[in-house]
């Protein structure tokens, strides 16, 4: 057998020195090999499709017979059910269908808009939270405040007072608030000015707003922090949460009595929409029993409870959610569209009616008077402050003296400097009144 040897492999050196870049002469002669008779033979292969080919398609769809489409429908046909539909059968069914339940009666309008509010509400909560804007650190005195002259010029004003700690001083039986008949007086000359709206905002509950500040008739009332409201010179009162499920009340209840036992001078107040430990009168050496009681409040309502644990001034509370302060005093905003608003309150649940007014409204800000009672040296969204409830008196008869003189400067004092926005002096027995 002869034996056959495969060639050896050429060297690297050979490899490089085969590849030789092509020249332009080349590609020039690669390009004159695709010659013409190369055109003509694809010509010639176009021709092979002859015209009768078309012929052949055209007799093949003929060959779909009339008589099919008459399977087609025989088969059709075969679907028994279908034809069982006649039209009497509709008729059956308009029969059938053409009770008509018991109508129902339409709420009024008096019971339909308390809802419209508490829902219009409920949105604007969702849409601006809480504390979300950063609150102001420096406060000035009123006195300082160019108020005078915003309120001259002002065509529409609204003004928001809280009562407890605002109006009437901290008095250790909240029975005992009572305002004097000089304060209920200047506040009647407010509320009778054309230009003004006034509003009492409290966390107290309707009844004694009803007896006390109510006895004005001019004045809008807002009862436990927005639950209940009830507008200038009328006496009924709309219920904002009604229909709202209040079973956790029990649950609350339930946890602060074990408070109240353990703090025999405290005091647990049941309201419509919340429910208040009360410990002023206690003594409380420390605040960590406010501190335990709202951490077992948390813990003990679920999410799914529609409320929040506040803490305030010698208070634990639980309230609803979607009422606070913050609610409503936006809600009279957009409905009086003031172009001056003064707001005063002494308390943590006041911060809600500031920030709202200052960033949440339709009010220019350089408009807005928002006036803490006291200096706490904590921060807050009032710009502003008055050092007791006798000065809130007194710089709501200076504004009642403006709407009588048209006076914005104050008039002077007597060391004849003057008095621009300072409070004018009122005796601290105009405050408060004796419980009969």
């Amino acid at each position: 057998m002869k034996q056959e040897y495969m060639t050896p492999p050429p060297e690297t050196s050979n490899i490089a020195e085969d590849i030789k870049p092509k020249t332009h002469e080349d590609v020039k002669a690669e390009l004159e090999d695709n010659k013409p008779q190369d055109h003509e033979n694809i010509k010639a292969w176009k021709e092979d499709i002859k015209p009768q080919d078309h012929e052949d398609v055209k007799a093949e769809i003929e060959d779909i017979k009339p008589q099919d489409h008459e399977n087609i429908k025989a088969w059709i046909e075969d679907i028994k059910p279908l034809g069982d539909i006649k039209p009497k059968d509709h008729e059956d069914v308009k029969a059938k269908t053409d009770y008509k339940a018991p109508s129902l009666p339409i709420p009024s309008p008096e019971i339909m808009e308390p809802r419209r509010v508490l829902w219009e509400d409920r949105i604007d909560q969702q849409a601006a939270p809480v504390f979300s804007d950063p609150a102001p650190t420096f406060v000035q005195p009123l006195k300082n405040a160019n108020i005078l002259v915003a309120y001259g010029l002002a065509r529409q004003r609204l003004l928001l007072f809280d009562y407890d700690g605002t109006l009437t001083d901290i008095v250790p039986n909240p029975r005992d608030a009572l305002l004097g008949e000089p304060v209920f007086d200047e506040l009647r000359k407010l509320a009778l000015h054309p230009k003004n709206t006034v509003w009492i905002i409290s966390g107290r509950d309707r009844y004694f707003l009803e007896k006390e500040p109510g006895r004005v008739a001019e004045l809008g009332l807002i009862a436990e922090h927005g639950a209940f409201m009830r507008y200038p010179g009328t006496t009924e009162w709309q219920d904002i949460c009604g229909g709202v499920d209040m079973s956790w009340q029990d649950r609350v209840e339930s946890v602060m009595r074990g408070y109240k036992a353990a703090h025999p001078l405290s005091a647990i107040e049941r309201k419509s929409a919340s429910v208040v430990w009360h410990y002023r009168n206690a003594k409380l050496t420390s605040d960590l029993p406010a501190k335990g009681l709202k951490t077992e409040l948390e813990n003990t309502l679920g999410s799914n409870d529609p409320v929040e644990v506040k803490r305030g001034k010698c208070i634990v509370e639980v309230r609803l959610k979607f009422i606070n302060k913050g609610q409503i005093a936006s809600k009279l905003a957009r409905e009086y569209e003031p172009k001056f608003v003064l707001c005063a309150g002494d308390d943590v649940t006041d911060e809600d009616m500031f920030k709202s007014l200052l960033y949440h409204s339709n009010v220019p800000s350089k408009h807005v008077f928002t006036v803490m009672m006291g200096r706490s040296g904590s921060a807050t969204y009032a710009r502003w402050y008055l050092d007791e409830p006798v000065d809130l008196i007194g710089s709501i008869i200076m504004l009642t003296k403006c709407d009588r003189t048209g006076d914005t400067t104050g008039g002077t004092m007597k060391n004849g400097k003057p008095r621009g926005s300072s409070p004018t002096a009122v005796p601290r027995s105009h405050l408060i009144r004796e419980n009969s």
